[in-house]
């Protein structure tokens, strides 16, 4: 038994289905188009996804210093590749135009496939630094403790997220005398990206 659509599906419903599927044929002239809105927040996906799934090249001994300023992709490939799935799901689902929820498989798509770590330390600085609109940023300590990554680990791939235009940091506003950590937090870019995508 498979579970579709919230409801139990023996094996051969299931490849009835699948059948009839395969035997339906889009008309190329035909297929529904994407709404204004979801062509906007494709863009905003295309563009995360491109920053979130990029490597920095470093060097494999000593300091593992960056090899060349890194860059990733514009997005206008994954743009491209997103905005035909939604248009094949709408399809599929019989719609007639885009909706809300093949956006967020949409959306789902692109987070299964950004860096697994790139992604947990965006969405925890976004659960834990933006707060009714006012930037606080997050202490290095703490986002090592609650994401369960050593602070070595954690410090290489902030600078990683740093050099590709996802993060900023800045040092502390305290009262306190010496050396004040940093607090990292979105790009003002970024959090836009984040904004226009997810909200």
């Amino acid at each position: 038994m498979v579970i579709v659509s919230r409801h139990l599906v023996s094996g051969s419903e299931l490849s009835d289905v699948c059948r009839r599927f395969l035997l339906r044929r889009p008309d190329p002239t035909a297929l529904p188009p994407l709404p204004q809105w979801g062509i906007k927040k494709i863009v905003a996906l295309s563009q995360l996804l491109s920053a979130l799934r990029a490597n920095v090249d470093r060097e494999v001994y000593g300091d593992r210093d960056i090899r060349y300023r890194p860059s990733h992709e514009t997005g206008t490939r994954i743009a491209k590749q997103l905005a035909k799935l939604a248009i094949m799901l709408t399809w599929v689902f019989d719609l007639p135009e885009m909706d809300h929820e093949v956006y967020r498989i949409i959306s789902r798509v692109v987070i299964d496939t950004a860096i697994g770590y790139h992604l947990d330390i965006v969405k925890y600085i976004v659960n834990n630094s933006h707060v009714n609109g006012k930037v606080n940023g997050v202490l290095l300590n703490s986002m090592a403790r609650d994401l369960g990554i050593p602070v070595s680990s954690l410090t290489r791939k902030l600078e990683d997220l740093s050099a590709l235009g996802v993060i900023d940091r800045e040092r502390m506003q305290t009262m306190n005398i010496g050396s004040k950590p940093y607090v990292w937090f979105l790009s003002d870019r970024f959090y836009k990206l984040w904004r226009s995508s997810y909200a």
